[in-house]
């Protein structure tokens, strides 16, 4: 679905969402890990029986446990303590194993350890910072169906506005705007610090191992630029679309504050990308928090 938000949001030139966050578990995971999960079976790289694990902040984690579980296979998740309790709870009712790694170990700990832990006994690695279906499975299963969504309404993107995780998303979505409008703009939308209540993206930027692969292998200047946002951004852009029945979580907040700023040119397209319920608590504690300093939220 494509919403308008503009008038929501005041802005001064058009910006549009595209809803993933009605998913089954929630997010624009689904799509993908679904579509990647049947790869790698048809391939026989994950073979029958054979435990699934991956480092995730929870939402792919929740599309692989509900996916893999269908298939027959248990799911070990590794996931920063940081993450909600709503999203580790989600983790855990779909069935899988939740492993907690400390935020001291630094923002990719828990990939090194999911790695550690599927070599040592012989499971399959899913890793969606390297997986080549994971590209394959947005190209496939997300992009065509908002190219024929924005084609109806007549709709020519001049802005994309993308929160880079692994980057898989921004790139497939940006790379499909580009063939339609090669002025198209990329803001590629980074937290500003580790841990973050910006889960889903992830910040690359601060670790001194550099980019991850799927993004690195980006066209050189893909992006027009990266803006990093605060938690405060998201949080309280999340909870201004929440009053308009736009019931997202933090990530696509910090798209939105971007979105409606002065870096965002023309026609300027985002994405939700999960569902406020996996952030129950974070949300709270921030009201809480915005109580006890300086008023309501």
């Amino acid at each position: 679905m494509l919403s308008d938000l503009t008038h929501y949001l005041q802005s001064s030139h058009l910006i549009y969402a595209w809803h993933e966050e009605s998913n089954p578990t929630g997010s624009l995971k689904d799509k993908m890990v679904g579509f990647a999960l049947e790869r790698a079976k048809k391939n026989g790289e994950l073979k029958e029986g054979v435990p699934v694990v991956e480092a995730s902040s929870g939402n792919t984690g929740a599309a692989l446990a509900y996916a893999a579980r269908e298939l027959g296979h248990l799911v070990h998740i590794f996931v920063s303590e940081a993450v909600s309790i709503d999203k580790k709870d989600a983790l855990r009712s779909y069935g899988a194993t939740v492993h907690e790694i400390s935020v001291s170990a630094g923002p990719q700990s828990e990939i090194r350890s999911a790695q550690e832990f599927a070599d040592q006994h012989e499971f399959y690695f899913f890793n969606q910072f390297e997986n080549p279906y994971h590209i394959e499975g947005y190209r496939h299963a997300l992009v065509p169906p908002l190219l024929r969504a924005l084609e109806k309404q007549n709709i020519l993107i001049d802005t994309f506005v993308g929160g880079v995780g692994s980057g898989a998303s921004v790139r497939a979505i940006g790379e499909a705007l580009r063939t339609i409008n090669s002025e198209l703009r990329i803001l590629a939308v980074l937290p500003q610090s580790f841990p973050s209540a910006i889960e889903g993206l992830h910040p690359a930027h601060l670790s001194p191992v550099g980019e991850f692969p799927l993004w690195a292998a980006r066209e050189n200047g893909f992006e027009s630029e990266t803006i990093l946002v605060d938690d405060e951004q998201a949080l309280s852009q999340a909870v201004h679309l929440h009053h308009y029945g736009f019931e997202v979580g933090p990530a696509s907040g910090a798209v939105v504050s971007v979105a409606k700023g002065p870096k965002a040119l023309g026609n300027t397209l985002v994405v939700f990308t999960d569902h406020k319920n996996k952030y129950t608590q974070k949300f709270q504690e921030w009201r809480e928090k915005l109580k006890e300093g300086h008023g309501e939220a």
